[in-house]
């Protein structure tokens, strides 16, 4: 079964994975990982489903403050990830020196 899948199913896989816009995608979302673990955390912060956990989260009002943090990081994620698509997209044309798809990188995220 294994020697199936890297000799029959993995060279397609990884022709599709190595294409210009894939490779893209993938570098643009690298640079939005800092900010989705932290809002990440904040998030599971905000909202433990811990009966005891929530209880003390609203009696102290810590809840509002977590999910603003939460909320911030997540939007200034969806910024760099735009930004840095649109950069992705100015390298490959100056890189291969033909139409880049910028609605395809602004589309996709």
């Amino acid at each position: 079964m294994n020697t199936w899948i890297n000799t029959k199913l993995m060279p397609p896989i990884m022709k599709f994975v190595a294409t210009r816009p894939i490779t893209a995608l993938k570098n643009g979302m690298l640079y939005v990982m800092p900010f989705t673990i932290v809002g990440s955390i904040f998030l599971i912060l905000a909202n433990l489903p811990v009966k005891s956990w929530a209880d003390w989260m609203v009696s102290t009002g810590l809840t509002p403050y977590w999910n603003v943090a939460y909320n911030a990081s997540f939007a200034i994620m969806a910024l760099i990830a735009v930004g840095g698509l649109l950069i992705l997209g100015f390298r490959m044309k100056v890189l291969i020196r033909s139409q880049p798809h910028y609605l395809l990188l602004f589309v996709s995220y």
